[in-house]
């Protein structure tokens, strides 16, 4: 890469996944925020926010495929597959879905200034995926700042394929860096916002003062982007903008002398627990039907957003509800059951079980499996490696872990592909909570190629308790090792009240859906982990085996 490019980290293929996730993560962290600073209901917010991010990810995916491509599709009862995204998409599905749920969680105004400065955030998060990644680009320029991308990047390909460099070239032409331009732009997005908004009375026109600034900037942008057929010498979605800017404008003066008339009509009708978990259901219906249309990054998205609700809806229910009649019977079986399970497993631990204050663990491993390269082949992959970890017990529930795992593989495709690292980690639990980090050091392969860079961070975070129910994220943090696939999961843990420390996890990872127990034999010096994962082509299978040594 050549010019500013040079300054530029290009870890291969991963940083469009990582700012994506961040982007929505930030995103909908600091919108929840603000409606909990507007004393918006929080469950009936966070309703929203799913609402939200489902059409967000819905719309981002339509507006790129072609009418005659869907309507082919919908006859067959099927949606054309397509891993290409579009922000504009993005925005109006991310609208609608926030107009619908909010009017069914009672909402009965406008929220969607508490998305008005998140957005440009997200968006600046998002187009440092797209910066890095190398997608969005922008034409040729003979300018100081303009971006040359290596081979096997949009850029280099698109040129490429369209004899603007030769064939064997070292990088692509420099290209206008239109990423940068956009965060930049955000950033001013920003300062006008800030500005404004004491100037704005009606609800929801300081996001569509966003939306407006952005169309206009994306309608000039479009003129220094590579891509998109040209209809009378402007492109489709300056052809669009052309229309839509001046509606959002005449809208935003409409709104602001209506509310003149009609000021202080806000009213939130609030719901029970029940139809909020009903909304939630047809949510997560959509998600399930849609599991072979989404991608597993879009998934995992939908997923951060879904799984905490449903279990902040289920702790409020168990605290709040009312439980008459049939419904009190019901709670009382389930209760009955669970309890049953945990008396099977609390039974006292032999003598030999662990009352240490330390111990040592040593643990070995080996993964095998198929994995689908991003737009690309089926690679097969071995992976074998150990690990040795102190773990000090501090109190009942608290205590830390420092451990260092080692691993060798290949990654096999074409040729074969040498995987050789390691990775210190350290963690800290508590009863509720418990957070890890770490590094990835050494050969390291991520779809199907050898990564620059010689190190990846790792990390884990973990919310509720193991012996019972428990989120858990991790990245990179996988026994024996966390490469080339499976390096990002998001799941749920069902301890079912042992004490041991087994459970079982299950969830979604960017190789597919995964299972995961953790299986403590009755005398808890011998741990069983097997893993199993898979997709609609593909697969990982893993086994580790993990001994507990006393500290005398």
């Amino acid at each position: 890469m050549e010019r500013l490019t040079r300054l530029l980290p290009h870890f291969g293929v991963g940083e469009y996944a990582v700012f994506y996730l961040l982007g929505f993560i930030i995103g909908g962290m600091m919108i929840f925020w603000a409606g909990f600073r507007r004393k918006f209901p929080i469950l009936s917010w966070l309703v929203v926010l799913n609402g939200c991010a489902l059409g967000a990810i819905v719309g981002s995916k339509l507006l790129v495929i072609s009418p005659e491509s869907f309507l082919n599709s919908l006859s067959q009862l099927t949606l054309p597959l397509t891993m290409q995204k579009t922000y504009l998409g993005g925005l109006l599905g991310g609208i609608a879905g926030v107009y619908v749920t909010r009017r069914w969680v009672g909402f009965r105004f406008s929220v969607l200034d508490a998305f008005a400065f998140a957005l440009p955030i997200a968006l600046a998060i998002g187009r440092l995926g797209c910066l890095f990644g190398g997608c969005c680009f922008g034409t040729p320029t003979h300018l100081p700042w303009g971006i040359a991308y290596p081979p096997d990047t949009l850029p280099y390909l698109y040129q490429l394929a369209n004899s603007i460099i030769p064939s064997g070239a070292s990088a692509s032409l420099p290209v206008h860096p239109t990423p940068l331009y956009e965060i930049l732009f955000c950033g001013a997005i920003l300062l006008i916002l800030s500005r404004v908004k004491s100037y704005l009375n009606a609800p929801g026109n300081l996001f569509y003062t966003s939306i407006a600034l952005y169309g206009m900037f994306r309608f000039a942008e479009e003129f220094l982007r590579q891509q998109g057929a040209l209809m009378s010498g402007l492109k489709g979605v300056q052809w669009g903008l052309l229309v839509a800017i001046p509606v959002v404008i005449a809208w935003i003066f409409y709104q602001e002398k209506k509310w003149r008339r009609t000021a202080g009509e806000i009213r939130v009708d609030s719901k029970s627990i029940s139809s909020l978990f009903a909304i939630m259901g047809m949510i997560m219906v959509f998600i399930f039907l849609g599991r072979h249309w989404f991608t597993p990054l879009e998934t995992t998205v939908l997923l951060i957003f879904s799984l905490p609700t449903l279990v902040i809806l289920i702790i409020t229910a168990l605290h709040v509800q009312p439980l008459p009649g049939k419904r009190r019977v019901l709670v009382s079986i389930l209760t009955a059951g669970a309890l049953l399970v945990a008396l099977q497993t609390d039974e006292p631990a032999p003598s030999r079980a662990f009352k240490d204050s330390s111990y040592i663990t040593i643990g070995v491993g080996g993964m095998t499996g198929k994995y689908q390269e991003t737009c690309g082949p089926v690679h097969t992959y071995d992976v074998a490696g150990g690990s040795v970890a102190y773990t000090r017990q501090l109190s009942k529930y608290n205590s830390y872990t420092l451990k260092l795992r080692g691993y060798v593989g290949e990654d096999k495709n074409d040729g074969k592909l040498p995987i050789r690292a390691i990775n210190p980690f350290a963690e800290w639990n508590s009863r509720w909570i418990g957070v890890g980090a770490g590094a990835h050091v050494g050969d390291l392969v991520l779809d199907g190629e050898l990564l620059n860079t010689k190190l990846m961070f790792a990390g884990k975070l973990r919310f509720g308790q193991l012996r019972h129910v428990f989120l858990n994220a991790r990245v990179g943090d996988h026994d024996p090792g966390s490469f080339p696939s499976g390096f990002i999961k998001l799941g749920l843990g069902f301890g079912f009240g042992d004490k041991s420390g087994s459970n079982v996890q299950i969830g979604i990872s960017d190789a597919g859906y995964y299972i995961n127990p953790y299986i403590v034999l009755p005398d808890q010096r011998v741990i069983l982990s097997p893993y199993l994962s898979g997709a609609k082509e593909t697969y990982q299978v893993g086994l580790n085996l993990v001994v507990r040594f006393p500290k005398r």
